[in-house]
């Protein structure tokens, strides 16, 4: 009956554990970590048991996300133009590191213009960059 400790009546009980083996489940290993929801905490961390995933990743739908890692190898979990505010502009098209070869978004799929001519069509010159590469490849 020596061990209540009238100072902090809620110590944790783990204070008492002489083997310390008792865990709390509340107990947050990853707390105060600097990793902590960064790819290796996701990925490769031993404390992270399910605890975060890529939802939690704080490079989540960043330039990181779409273009290093390795869990989101061509847009397997996340896709940039999901929510994307510029999806279908111009900037979309003509701008967006992402799309650069329209593999994402193609103004041109949709497009019901058969006549299109370049000098009134913003996406003619782009359209044929495309193609050509396309062609090299």
């Amino acid at each position: 009956m020596g061990l209540y400790n009238s100072e902090n009546p809620y110590e944790k009980i783990g204070h008492f554990d002489p083997s310390g083996e008792y865990r709390d489940e509340d107990d947050d290993p990853c707390e105060s970590c600097d990793d902590r929801c960064a790819p290796y905490c996701i990925f490769s961390c031993d404390h992270n048991t399910d605890i975060y995933s890529c939802e939690d990743c704080c490079e989540h739908r960043s330039e990181y996300c779409y273009t290093e890692c390795d869990h989101n190898v061509d847009f397997e979990r996340f896709h940039p133009c999901k929510n994307c505010a510029n999806k279908g502009e111009e900037h979309c098209y003509l701008k967006c590191p992402y799309n650069k070869a329209w593999e994402l978004q193609n103004p041109c799929d949709e497009c019901e213009d058969e006549d299109c001519r370049k000098d009134e069509c913003p996406f003619f010159m782009k359209n044929q960059e495309v193609e050509h590469a396309q062609a090299r490849s």
